[in-house]
């Protein structure tokens, strides 16, 4: 039995109320394709492509759900410990919601409803800067879009499966601020073949940044 994620999003008015907005997409994005999950007893590859998931190539095998009129949404997603194999290490999903923010953790083997709450304070989900890539070719080609929310310069890009070696080049395209439209500086450091640190000049910026890692 999967585990059922389900929660209001929202904002916070003046009298201290939680508004619901509607229309919003909230996508669930596994840390790789490259597992197998369990539907009712029988284990399929995890590599089907969603074709909701559009735009970020990095989202293209998750799950999207949109929320109600009221703000509610719900996912369902596999258990790590008994319904994804291999289980070990304990395989990570991505919450990614419409402000960019990322919440990732290891799905409980917990039927639920639950909330995001109790994934954070009882399962040990975290919210995080990281975005988990699938690279497009194993271990020499990798792409995808890293999202910053004006909460730090970093993003570290995980890749789903290491490079050969860490000598591949990394190139990035920045989109225009969201704040004031000006085009960010972005650089990056620490690269290695788990992957590489992308950084941008300015704490505050709000967009996107392309970037592909080639061998």
């Amino acid at each position: 039995m999967p585990c059922t994620i389900s929660d209001l999003y929202g904002y916070r008015d003046l009298t201290g109320a939680l508004v619901g907005v509607g229309s919003q997409v909230i996508l669930a994005v596994p840390q790789t394709p490259n597992q197998f999950i369990s539907y009712a007893g029988t284990w399929r590859p995890g590599n089907g492509i969603n074709p909701l998931a559009v735009g970020n190539p990095a989202f293209r095998y998750g799950e999207v759900t949109q929320t109600d009129g009221t703000g509610a949404w719900s996912l369902v997603l596999p258990y790590a410990a008994t319904e994804t194999f291999p289980a070990d290490p304990p395989p990570r999903w991505t919450l990614v919601f419409p402000d960019g923010s990322l919440l990732t953790g290891s799905v409980p083997s917990v039927a639920g409803p639950i909330k995001v709450r109790d994934l954070v304070v009882t399962y040990g989900w975290a919210w995080a800067n990281q975005l988990y890539v699938a690279p497009v070719t194993q271990g020499s080609y990798a792409r995808g879009t890293a999202v910053f929310t004006g909460a730090g310069t970093d993003v570290a890009i995980v890749f789903a499966t290491q490079f050969v070696d860490s000598s591949y080049i990394v190139t990035h395209s920045p989109g225009l601020d969201q704040n004031n439209g000006s085009i960010p500086q972005v650089g990056h450091s620490n690269k290695a073949t788990a992957g590489f640190t992308l950084s941008v000049s300015d704490p505050s910026f709000v967009g996107q940044v392309d970037w592909e890692a080639q061998l």
